[in-house]
């Protein structure tokens, strides 16, 4: 019984490193990632830019941030007329100008990687964009029914989460403080440099 114990306890770090291999490569190999193109992606390949829709409409490089983003806080009334692919050029900089340009930098790649079309639905090679997640939209197959299944995710339900995600984003630019943009900014940086599937 003993030899039997000790064989037991010597074999289980092998069968934890090849339980660990075969999750690892499970995550790489399986097609059940979240997608995340970076903002220098989108900034370099505008015609990608085509498949991007909000609300029925195709997102332009050259809209003005404002048709997106709460800029009235008084110091960052002077972004207002910078267009998205702007935003995306944005290098930063001190104070309270160069937090909101770090958060609408990372914020525009949000957009777009929320808004394309190859990156959601059921042609999509991955589980979509990490960064809607939080602010998940479903409706339900019967509305007076909370226990009855979920309908199929739709482009209303996408607009939906991009709506939800883009007032997370005005909420901080309204504080006004470097810190909460900045810190916002760094959360979406991480969903925007995810597994990015679309075209070199």
């Amino acid at each position: 019984m003993r030899g039997k114990t000790k064989l037991k306890v010597a074999a289980l770090p092998v069968i934890i490193v090849f339980g660990l291999i075969i999750v690892m490569t499970g995550r790489l190999f399986a097609p059940n990632y979240s997608c995340g193109c970076t903002p220098g992606y989108w900034k370099n390949h505008l015609n990608e830019w085509t498949q991007c829709f909000y609300k029925g409409q195709m997102i332009s490089p050259n809209e003005p941030l404002v048709n997106y983003f709460d800029l009235s806080y008084p110091q960052l009334s002077g972004l207002s007329n910078d267009t998205l692919l702007q935003a995306l050029r944005y290098q930063g900089g001190p104070g309270i100008v160069g937090g909101a340009r770090i958060l609408l930098r990372s914020a525009v790649g949000a957009l777009l990687n929320g808004a394309h079309i190859g990156l959601r639905g059921t042609n999509s090679p991955c589980l979509g964009y990490a960064g809607l997640h939080p602010y998940f939209c479903f409706r339900l197959s019967d509305p007076n029914d909370p226990a009855s299944p979920w309908l199929p995710i739709s482009d209303e339900d996408f607009d939906c989460m991009i709506t939800g995600m883009l007032q997370h984003m005005n909420a901080a630019l309204r504080t006004g403080s470097r810190e909460a943009m900045i810190h916002l900014a760094y959360d979406f940086d991480i969903f925007n440099n995810m597994t990015c599937p679309l075209g070199n």
